[in-house]
């Protein structure tokens, strides 16, 4: 590209929309996403001690209400029960199966609920315990009965308390997910209609004349971008300044010239008119075509100089 060169078109590297909505959006989720995973920490913290509450209280009121006199045959008739219920009842909850409790007299299982492993649900430890059966994890609460010599054990499989934590933590979760496309074309919306005074700005200087280099007025413009109108502004008076200038800097001299061209014109037609020597009278027709042509560039001068007046205004 030489110096006289001028590009005709940017370079679009950088836009101010897409850098305010990409930045909008970014920090709406991380003030989004944030919060929802604390919210999902908190979430399964505040079930767990729910829960284990309810485990632990459950075990205390059934061991007040079991004794070694009545589970005499007990087993049987539990799970006799269960049988008669897995024929009969289509309303039984899908939780029955994850909630257990086992009654152990040392090694030997003596009681149990009809979904309830046959394995220790728990160490022989009083409180509470985690363990793993058969790939499941359960929760478990144990309590030793002094009166009757045997351990209670109440247990519950922790994916309860999963599926309670995630349903808290989609709930929460759930509307910002939809709330992300709304969003981004809200932000989207909004930027393009903060920056619609920089495109009717540049639609309005995009449309002028090069001649035309009166004010860009615009009524609409706001703070921000007034400044930017206001240097424009003096850019153009400026330049409009220094062109009328170099107008009649260009007429005052083509004015000035005229006269003294016409003059030696004259002189050089006389000096021909006379007998001279074929050197001197070559010369003197050289003269002339020059002083010719130099007149009438300066009279093209004088007449573009009033041109650009007139179209000026002045």
């Amino acid at each position: 590209m030489t110096e006289n060169t001028v590009p005709t078109k940017i370079n679009k590297q950088y836009s101010i929309r897409r850098y305010l909505t990409f930045n909008l959006i970014c920090w709406a989720l991380v003030m989004t996403v944030v919060p929802g995973v604390l919210v999902y920490f908190d979430a399964a913290h505040e079930v767990e001690e729910i829960f284990d509450a309810n485990l632990a209280q459950s075990t205390r009121v059934l061991h007040g209400i079991i004794n070694r006199q009545s589970i005499k045959h007990k087993q049987d008739i539990l799970d006799s029960l269960h049988l008669k219920d897995s024929l009969e009842d289509d309303y039984a909850h899908a939780y029955e199966k994850k909630l257990a409790f086992q009654i152990w007299d040392g090694d030997e299982l003596i009681l149990k609920s009809p979904f309830a492993p046959t394995s220790h649900l728990s160490k022989l430890e009083p409180g509470f315990s985690s363990i793993h059966i058969d790939g499941e994890h359960w929760r478990a609460f144990s309590l030793y009965s002094i009166h009757d010599k045997w351990w209670l054990i109440l247990a519950e499989r922790a994916d309860i308390r999963g599926e309670l934590t995630n349903d808290i933590s989609n709930n929460h979760i759930l509307p910002i997910i939809i709330f992300i496309p709304i969003l981004t074309w809200l932000v989207w919306l909004i930027t393009k209609k903060g920056l619609a005074p920089l495109y009717r700005i540049t639609a309005k200087v995009k449309q002028r004349h090069y001649r035309n280099l009166k004010n860009v007025e615009d009524q609409q413009a706001p703070l921000e971008v007034n400044d930017l109108l206001l240097e424009i502004n003096q850019l153009f008076s400026r330049l409009n300044e220094a062109h009328d200038r170099e107008r009649r800097f260009v007429g005052d001299a083509a004015h000035e010239l005229r006269t003294p061209l016409a003059s030696l014109l004259i002189h050089t037609e006389n000096a021909m008119d006379e007998k001279q020597e074929p050197e001197q009278e070559e010369s003197l027709m050289s003269m002339k075509h020059g002083i010719s042509r130099l007149s009438h560039l300066v009279g093209q001068l004088l007449l573009l100089s009033r041109s650009e007046g007139a179209a000026s205004g002045e």
